[in-house]
């Protein structure tokens, strides 16, 4: 019995030490997948959250950027209440301008600000020559009237204190800058001119590429063009050539339909054929004998 019991145990013992023997590996087989799936997390977590280790960076970087918009929302709102109070201004000092001008008998703010440009002038071409006065302190003091209200008396006043050489000479000055002046002013008109007809050429004329296409229509636009500039509506001239394009087919069409009936009715009384005569002879009414004809017409009438 002994014996047999120790025998026993020893089998018993070798069973569990194969038992042991065989769950050893098992545990390390489990700890080297749980190795080899921590890299695979990281990368997830990286490719989740970009350049941000973490998901509370990521959420302070988004409200750092959410403050950053509504400081530039705000700015950009400052500024256009700037500018609309810098528009609304400038419009209260053209009015101001207008108005000035207006009081001094002119109908543009231009116009008045040439005026007060030529008396400039005029003030400075005497200041060269103020020595030559006997009291140039008093005649600086005219000279400033002058630039502000100018008058004859005035003028008179101060040609009398300089000589008459000097006089004319700054009377040809005067004029010369006043033609300068003219075609300053001219200039800045065609460049305005040409400015506004290149902007309106640039948005008319890809609307009507295929109207382009006729040499007469692109005549006929030329000389409406010159004659109205830019308030020439070309959306009008193209829909009247196009009923007018309409009205002539239309009688055209009609004109031929008229003349094919008269054609067909001629044709059918001159070329009818005589079943009805003798020996059943057939032929061209106009080459029937006056007899045979007026039998024929007789019998179609």
């Amino acid at each position: 019995m002994d014996l047999e019991t120790t025998q026993e145990n020893v089998t018993e013992n070798s069973d569990n030490s194969e038992v042991t023997e065989q769950t050893e590996p098992a545990e390390i087989t489990d700890n080297s997948e749980n190795k080899n799936t921590e890299p695979e997390n990281t990368e997830n977590t990286q490719e989740q959250f970009g350049k941000f280790k973490s998901s509370d960076e990521l959420l302070k970087a988004y409200s750092e950027l959410e403050k950053k918009f509504g400081q530039q929302s705000t700015e950009i709102g400052d500024l256009r209440k700037k500018a609309d109070l810098a528009q609304k201004l400038q419009e209260q000092i053209d009015s101001r301008k207008l108005e000035e001008a207006n009081k001094r008998g002119f109908e543009t703010v231009k116009e008045y600000e040439n005026h007060k440009e030529v008396l400039k002038f005029e003030a400075d071409s005497y200041r060269k020559h103020i020595n030559e006065c006997d009291y140039p302190d008093e005649m600086e003091k005219l000279l400033r009237k002058l630039e502000e209200e100018p008058s004859r008396d005035l003028r008179e006043t101060i040609e009398s204190q300089f000589p008459i050489e000097t006089i004319k000479d700054i009377a040809g000055d005067l004029k010369l800058f006043k033609g300068q002046l003219q075609n300053r002013e001219y200039e800045a008109q065609k460049e305005q001119i040409i400015g506004s007809a290149k902007e309106y050429l640039d948005v008319t004329v890809p609307k009507y590429l295929k109207e382009f296409e006729n040499p007469a229509f692109e005549a006929l636009f030329t000389e409406a063009f010159k004659a109205y500039g830019t308030e020439f509506e070309p959306d009008k001239l193209v829909n009247l050539l196009n009923q007018y394009v309409e009205y002539v087919n239309t009688h055209k069409a009609i004109d031929k339909d008229i003349e094919k009936e008269n054609t067909d009715a001629t044709d059918a009384i001159a070329g009818v054929v005589n079943t009805g005569g003798k020996g059943g002879k057939s032929g061209n009414l106009f080459k029937m004998s006056e007899k045979d004809a007026t039998a024929r017409l007789t019998e179609l009438i």
